[in-house]
């Protein structure tokens, strides 16, 4: 009987200190030249289905058109420490959807030069 709440301790202290860790996905070779807000970084949130859970009713619209004005009414980038930005660091956190590392290279890069609304 012992082993099988030792067994159960070490299963639920495994568990605990494996969801603590922050899940980074690992970005791809840095992105050359401009990103494009509309042509690059807008995209990324149809393709990966993050419209689905944020559409106008929700508290972040990223639906084409309105996800910019969204993403900065929300506070989701950090221009001084942009890999702090919610808008590239909460897809990756026990989130539905992850981005890729190329796509987590775009939006990265797109902060990094600005956020700007191209």
């Amino acid at each position: 009987m012992k082993n099988i709440y030792l067994r159960f301790a070490i299963v639920i202290a495994t568990s605990v200190s494996l969801n603590s860790c922050q899940y980074k996905t690992p970005i791809s070779e840095p992105v050359e030249g401009d990103v494009s807000f509309v042509e690059d970084v807008e995209p990324i949130f149809e393709t990966q289905g993050c419209v689905a859970c944020h559409p106008s009713a929700a508290s972040l619209d990223l639906r084409v058109g309105k996800s910019y004005e969204s993403i900065f009414a929300n506070s989701f980038v950090n221009l001084e420490v942009p890999d702090e930005s919610k808008i590239y660091v909460h897809p990756k956190e026990n989130h539905y959807t992850t981005y890729t590392p190329s796509q987590a290279s775009i939006v990265l890069a797109w902060i990094e030069q600005g956020a700007k609304d191209n």
